[in-house]
C-alpha cells in the first residue's frame, strides 16, 4: 500500500501535529518550538515523510498544500527560498488542470495578501473554498509564520529586513510576472498594484 493516499494522509496529519502541536489547541511560541535538538530531529523526520509520500503521491495537490503549510508554520529558518523552491516543485509535478489551486496559494503567501480574484464572496466556480496558506492569511498567522509579520498587498510590506524572514521584492515580482505571464494574463492589475 505504498500508495495509498489515505494512509498517507493520516500519517503526515499525525506527524506534523506532534511538531505544532495543533491536535492540543494552541500552536506553540515559534522561537519555543525548536529550542531543542530533539524538535529540530522531529521537523526534519517530518519533512522527510512529505518528500517519502510524494514519490509514490506527488498528484495530489492537498499533500503538497499541507507540504507547504507545513513548511510555513515549522520551518526553523523561515526561509523564503525553501517555501518558493517548494511551491516551483509544486507546480511542476502537478497537471496543468490543478494548477489554480497551488497559484491561489502561492500568490497569497508571496503577497503577504488575499488574491483580488478570492476576496469576498466574487469567486469563481472551483474557488470557492480556501486552501490552507489563504486560511492562515486570513486568521492573521501567515505573517507570524513566515516571520514577515506584513499583511498588505504592498511589495513594501514583504521587503527582506536584513534577516532572512522576509520576502526580497524581486522575489515578490518574478513570481506575480510568472503568474501573469504564463497562467492568468487577466491578473495584470495584481502586477501592477505591486509593482506601484
Amino acid at each position: 500500500l505504498p500508495g495509498s493516499y489515505k494512509l498517507w494522509w493520516d500519517y503526515l496529519r499525525f506527524r506534523s501535529e506532534v511538531l505544532t502541536g495543533s491536535s492540543g489547541g494552541s500552536n506553540p511560541n515559534p522561537d519555543q518550538r525548536l529550542a531543542s535538538s530533539s524538535s529540530h530531529r522531529r521537523y526534519r523526520a517530518t519533512v522527510s515523510a512529505y518528500e517519502r509520500c510524494l514519490v509514490r503521491c506527488n498528484k495530489y495537490p492537498r499533500i503538497w498544500l499541507s507540504y507547504v503549510t507545513y513548511v510555513i508554520r515549522s520551518d526553523p529558518t523561515c526561509s523564503a527560498t525553501n517555501v518558493r523552491r517548494l511551491f516551483d516543485r509544486c507546480l511542476l509535478a502537478l497537471p496543468a488542470t490543478q494548477h489554480q489551486k497551488i497559484w491561489d496559494e502561492y500568490i497569497c503567501w508571496v503577497t503577504r495578501s488575499m488574491p483580488p480574484w478570492l476576496e469576498g464572496g466574487n469567486s469563481n466556480v472551483g474557488r470557492d473554498m480556501l486552501g490552507p496558506v489563504c486560511t492562515l492569511y486570513r486568521k492573521g498567522k501567515l505573517g507570524d509564520a513566515a516571520g514577515s509579520g506584513g499583511g498588505g498587498s504592498s511589495i513594501n510590506n514583504t521587503a527582506d529586513d536584513g534577516d532572512g524572514d522576509g520576502i526580497p521584492p524581486e522575489t515578490v515580482l518574478r513570481v506575480v510576472r510568472r503568474y501573469v505571464h504564463s497562467f492568468d494574463p487577466s491578473a495584470r492589475e495584481l502586477l501592477a498594484d505591486l509593482c506601484l
